[in-house]
């Protein structure tokens, strides 16, 4: 009986042995801890590094995906478009005193030769078209605006259906030259002027006290001039 208690005595000690050696064998030194943190670290890394790049990449090639969804960002084909102040369609421009101050005339020019025009029975029915068009963009009447162009146009672009009264300023109407074209006289401009508080519900394609030249063909039918097509301004 007193060998069997001594080799019962000595099992413990054995089996604390054997623990001691697996508790060793599945330990983790402290340069494995260091290698398991740095590839840790350079996996997160790289993920966002990965990110980046897709990001990059998709903010590259937005503009050219609009545009062969024909959906441009902006208008007439405008690849930017810009943040703009709050629309407010009831808002009267000759309250807004700095916009009073700018310089509101219309300048026409015809070759080297610039000039500030006014509505006048002695203009050109050109000159008075113009200053016809500004005022009603000026005023917001989106339904007179709208009767201003050709059949023809609106093939391309879609009427107003509403805009806020637009503070315009320092305008030039540049005229290039003039054509006939399928029976009638086509009259070719660069048409620029910049938005002061610029909504964006007229233009989008430029941001406040911005400009952005617009070239314009407006053709003469039977004695009334109306536009047949604006772009992006030629020279």
């Amino acid at each position: 009986m007193k060998k069997i208690k001594e080799k019962i005595s000595e099992e413990p000690e054995l089996i604390g042995e054997d623990n001691v050696e697996a508790e060793g064998a599945f330990s983790e030194s402290p340069e494995d801890a260091k290698t398991k943190k740095k590839k840790t670290i350079i996996t997160i890394v790289s993920v966002m590094l990965a990110i980046c790049v897709v990001s990059g990449i998709l903010l590259y090639f937005e503009p050219w995906m609009a545009m062969n969804k024909k959906e441009p960002i902006g208008m007439y084909g405008s690849m930017k478009s810009y943040n703009h102040y709050p629309a407010d369609y009831d808002i009267d421009v000759t309250a807004v005193a700095p916009y009073m101050e700018l310089d509101r005339n219309i300048y026409y020019g015809n070759g080297a030769e610039e000039y500030v025009i006014k509505f006048d029975a002695d203009n050109t029915v050109d000159q008075n078209f113009f200053i016809r068009y500004i005022d009603i963009v000026i005023s917001g009447n989106y339904e007179a605006y709208n009767k201003l162009f050709t059949d023809n146009y609106y093939k391309s672009y879609e009427p107003y259906t509403k805009f806020t009264p637009q503070m315009l300023y320092d305008i030039h109407i540049q005229k290039l030259g003039e054509e006939y074209k399928n029976g009638k006289t086509l009259y070719k401009y660069n048409v620029s002027y910049k938005i002061y508080n610029n909504t964006g519900t007229f233009r989008n394609d430029i941001g406040s006290d911005g400009s952005k030249p617009l070239y314009f063909e407006v053709i003469n039918e039977n004695g009334t001039l109306k536009i047949d097509n604006i772009n992006y301004y030629k020279f």
